[in-house]
């Protein structure tokens, strides 16, 4: 029973962990919440029953934590209007506005945190590394042409409209890399993200420990 009771609460704590932090990471994928629980459970089964089946002492718990080396904590997603045609000597013909998006994720190296637990005041101190934004990927399923136009005597081909539609697409690429790197409040949203959950993901855990208070601080 009590193993039962410790796989439930531990799929409960992730799942309320990265709800807790919903409007900061309401894009987070369902698979990555399997990935952090399977991360977690199988790395703290054994201690999760000692846990259990000893109620009457305070023991913190953060088994496997560390082990989640890129935690993803908050999306970012921006867009690009790329228009292609006047002025272009190679395109004078041919005109094209595409909407094209791209998204970005934050991740936590958990596995570089240092913590400190203190069972008698039931205080936990977790110090992780700040959040990173990892690789700029284009949204290709919500690309949009808004116009196109072909004022030439000859249709062109296929392949003339994919080369066309890989350099808009390279061109707002780099334009969206600059802009979202540089934007300095998606890395506040991204920290206050990650702190609300890190936090939860502890106290969730943790649940039948009354009063446990959780800190969370980031390296310089």
């Amino acid at each position: 029973i009590a193993v039962a009771v410790s796989s439930y609460f531990m799929r409960q704590a992730i799942k309320r962990a990265a709800s807790s932090g919903s409007d900061a990471y309401d894009q987070a994928k369902q698979e990555r919440e399997a990935e952090v629980y399977n991360g977690i459970y199988n790395k703290s089964k054994d201690g999760s029953e000692k846990k259990y089946h000893i109620r009457n002492r305070v023991d913190i718990d953060i088994t496997g934590i560390k082990e989640l080396s890129q935690m993803e904590v908050f999306r970012v997603s921006d867009a690009e209007y790329e228009l292609l045609g006047e002025g272009d000597e190679d395109y004078d013909n041919v005109t094209s506005w595409k909407r094209i998006p791209a998204e970005g994720v934050f991740t936590v190296d958990m596995a570089a945190c240092e913590y400190v637990v203190d069972n008698e005041r039931k205080y936990v101190l977790l110090r992780v590394p700040k959040p990173v934004l990892g690789d700029i990927s284009i949204d290709e399923k919500n690309k949009k042409t808004l116009l196109y136009r072909d004022d030439g005597l000859f249709d062109k081909n296929q392949q003339y409209a994919a080369d066309l539609d890989e350099k808009q697409t390279n061109d707002a690429k780099k334009k969206l890399e600059k802009k979202m790197r540089g934007n300095q409040e998606y890395y506040i949203k991204a920290e206050q993200s990650a702190k609300i959950v890190i936090k939860n993901m502890v106290e969730m855990l943790n649940y039948d420990i009354d009063d446990l208070k959780v800190e969370v601080e980031f390296m310089e």
